[in-house]
């Protein structure tokens, strides 16, 4: 199979059972889908008809998307179009297939797709590279690393078979960090490292000739700048190239080097091995790339918890599994108080700090098992699963006192939290949305009582709902004169002249939260003789003084607005405190207002006939 196509590149595809050679042309385009016209015709699912096309280049293949959308990988990522590079793993629709390079045998893939690549593997065939075949291994085994796993035990591993099959002493990790302006080389791992080496000195020594290494971005056997070590084995986990690959190559990958370093001597290896060990240190590099592509796509980045996706995705799961168990499971909804002062008054910076702080204390307050993500803002959702509201609540006022010890600044009061709890089973309980909107009723309850305290969740709240300010009033009806709103669900609200709006939406001037009340729900108005309007548009309706009302009417002092659960009583007030007098101007208010709809029925008596208006002459 080797001799038919020595100086070709060649895919390898394998359905776990059997292998098939394609070679590629460097003369022309090939096509791939499953239409029997294309250069390399593919049966198999989700394949298109015009799937993809190879196009030659001097570094090897091009591979651009044509009718794909999103079923064409390369080493585990969506792509549009990329640069093919040796040992690359495709999947075109539901077939896999391994680039090769020209000079390799595909004979040596040959059922390495379904073959284990524990250490316990029986030895390989005398007649093929022990090295090689070894490395063909951990290569695939790299490629099959699923998005969201852990990273460090596949790493653990690859780093020990490379030190055990090529006879090296240490292996080296580095990888640069930061912003795309000032990017530092960091060491991540040292394995296997000599006793007397600190990371510092590691560091400070190998940093400048790792970082030469990656610009080349070859593989390169040199001298190891470290005393206890004579040479070592660079291998970048990023190539080098000219424009075209530099504009193709993804821009998550990771750039850095594995130092590969030998006591005595230097390593010894091949062409063709060497060529394996730098597609495999690619390979760590994308697989670092996804693992931080992961955490981006999961991770808040300011807190560096997870985000509200992830956490969804999680309150989703654990859900169904307390559900399909009967096992219980508490949701914390926490707020933090007054959060927007800080903001204001320390600035921002000192607001993302106070947040990291806190989700520092918020993590360090729970079990392993247990999940905190960021929801929006200053708001965050904690899940306790296998917890009962009884022993959640004894949880959540731990929380509230680890964010009594965040400050702020010097001088500063700590932190507070409200905090609402719900739990289930229930009954009534069926969706993640069900609980995290009873979580949130119940945290708005919490800060209704004072907040700095954790309320849990109970039907009696749903039945009340919330009420809160959602702007502050006018100055007009501050001092003085004002029509005064009294509810159980907000401070009395003193109105001048002016209009305010009562619904749902937290637009509102009053924010009505329950079902039964519409977003826009109806409008105080406070005209310039200092009476009161309501104008009502909702859907639902609203009464005063148990009476249902529609569109425009005259609001008195001493009469009852209910507004769906709500409540409102409404008086007068003339900013001195005299009943009295407050009484003498509402029936002075009320003699002008008959006196006006008197002379307005005069008016109409005395106003002719219709049938009496002299008709137009034209």
């Amino acid at each position: 199979m080797t001799a038919r196509y020595p100086d070709r590149a060649k895919l390898v595809f394998s359905d776990g059972v059997r292998s098939s050679v394609v070679p590629l042309l460097s003369s022309r385009p090939q096509t791939v889908g499953s239409d029997p016209e294309n250069a390399i015709p593919l049966s198999a699912p989700g394949v298109a008809d015009h799937h993809c096309v190879l196009i030659p280049c001097a570094q090897g293949h091009r591979l651009v998307a044509l009718e794909s959308f999103d079923a064409l990988c390369v080493n585990g990522r969506v792509t549009r179009e990329v640069l093919l590079r040796p040992f690359d793993r495709l999947r075109i629709g539901s077939a896999e297939a391994i680039y090769l390079p020209p000079h390799a045998d595909p004979q040596e893939l040959t059922g390495v797709f379904s073959r284990p690549c524990g250490r316990t593997q029986s030895s390989p065939d005398p007649d093929t590279s022990r090295l090689r075949q070894r490395l063909l291994w951990l290569l695939l085994m790299i490629q099959e690393v699923p998005p969201g796993a852990n990273v460090s035990p596949v790493l653990e591993l690859v780093f020990d078979e490379l030190l055990h099959w090529t006879d090296c002493d240490g292996l080296f990790l580095f990888v640069r960090s930061g912003s795309a302006e000032q990017r530092e080389l960091e060491l991540r791992r040292a394995h296997r490292a000599a006793p007397t080496l600190d990371r510092s000195r590691v560091h400070a020594e190998l940093a400048p000739a790792v970082a030469r290494a990656i610009e080349r971005g070859t593989p390169e056997v040199g001298l190891c700048p470290l005393d206890e070590y004579d040479a070592a084995l660079y291998l970048p986990l990023t190539r080098g190239g000219g424009w075209l690959e530099r504009r193709l190559r993804p821009r998550v990958d990771v750039e850095g080097a594995l130092v590969l370093t030998q006591a005595q001597g230097a390593p010894s290896v091949g062409d063709e091995e060497l060529e394996l060990l730098e597609a495999l240190a690619r390979q760590v590099g994308v697989l670092l790339g996804n693992a931080r592509l992961y955490r981006l796509a999961t991770r808040d980045p300011l807190t560096g918890l997870a985000c509200r996706r992830s956490g969804y995705a999680a309150l989703r799961a654990e859900l169904q599994h307390a559900l399909d168990q009967d096992q219980p499971l508490t949701c914390l909804f926490v707020d933090l108080d007054d959060f927007k002062r800080i903001n204001d008054t320390l600035g921002h910076p000192t607001g993302d700090r106070v947040l990291q702080a806190v989700a520092r204390a918020l993590e360090s307050a729970l079990r392993a098992e247990d999940m905190v993500c960021r929801w929006g803002g200053e708001e965050f959702l904690v899940l306790l699963p296998g917890t009962p509201a009884e022993s959640a609540r004894i949880v959540a006022e731990k929380l509230r006192a680890a964010g009594r010890g965040v400050y702020p600044a010097q001088g500063q009061p700590p932190v507070t939290f409200s905090i609402g709890l719900a739990a289930c089973p229930d009954e009534s309980l069926r969706t993640p949305d069900d609980l995290v909107q009873r979580a949130d009723l119940a945290m708005y309850h919490a800060k209704r009582a004072g907040k700095d305290c954790v309320v849990a969740f109970s039907p009696a709240l749903a039945d009340l709902g919330q009420a809160y300010l959602g702007c502050a009033p006018p100055a007009d009806g501050a001092e003085g004169p004002a029509w005064v709103l009294e509810c159980a669900w907000f401070p009395p609200l003193r109105l001048g002249q002016g209009s305010w709006r009562l619904g749902r939406s937290p637009e509102n001037d009053v924010v009505l939260n329950h079902a039964s009340v519409s977003r826009r729900h109806g409008q105080l108005v406070v005209d310039r003789a200092g009476k009161l309007f309501y104008l009502d548009a909702s859907t639902n309706g609203s009464t005063l003084n148990g009476e249902p009302l529609r569109d425009a009417v005259r609001v008195r002092s001493g009469d009852t607005l209910r507004i769906g659960p709500f409540e409102i009583r409404v008086r007068y007030d003339d900013g001195k405190g005299d009943d009295e007098a407050n009484s003498t101007w509402i029936q002075r208010a009320d003699e002008q207002e008959r006196e006006r709809l008197a002379r307005k029925t005069t008016t109409n008596r005395e106003r002719p006939p219709s049938g009496a208006i002299p008709a137009p002459v034209f």
